[in-house]
């Protein structure tokens, strides 16, 4: 009964981010080489292989074909969380790969505390304001 229940739970679980293969993968946006871990980003589905990211922007801009079963992940510090699970700021002087300025944050009051306009952006809004601005890509 414990084997049928094990393979009744397979593809059940929470997807996970993988290790970043630093300088050996280029961002599925812009085609850089994914050199700072703290900086990339990650977006995984099942069933297919992760797709890393050079730049929070660059995911955040990425339109994907497969957006059930998967999962977007950023940095937080030196962990992986979750894009929908965090807030996202863009303070001043912030220099990431693709110069979109993003940084995540585990709090709303951190993200605030940290961003140039004194706001904090949840996933959707952080997508939302960055397609906006460079529809076509990213920053000049």
């Amino acid at each position: 009964m414990s084997l049928l229940a094990a393979l009744l739970g397979c593809g059940r679980g929470v997807l996970e981010p993988e290790p970043v293969p630093l300088n050996q993968v280029t961002c599925a946006r812009c085609g850089m080489v994914v050199s700072r871990e703290a900086d990339s980003a990650e977006w995984v589905a099942r069933g297919e292989d992760p797709r890393f990211y050079d730049d929070i922007g660059c995911l955040a801009t990425d339109d994907l074909p497969f957006r059930d079963r998967s999962a977007r992940f950023v940095h937080v510090g030196s962990r992986w969380e979750e894009a929908e699970t965090v807030f996202f700021a863009r303070p001043a002087g912030a220099s990431t790969p693709m110069g979109y300025g993003v940084i995540a944050f585990a709090s709303r009051q951190e993200a605030v505390a940290r961003d140039r306009a004194n706001r904090a952006r949840t996933w959707a809004e952080l997508v939302r304001e960055l397609r906006a601005e460079a529809p076509g890509g990213p920053p000049g």
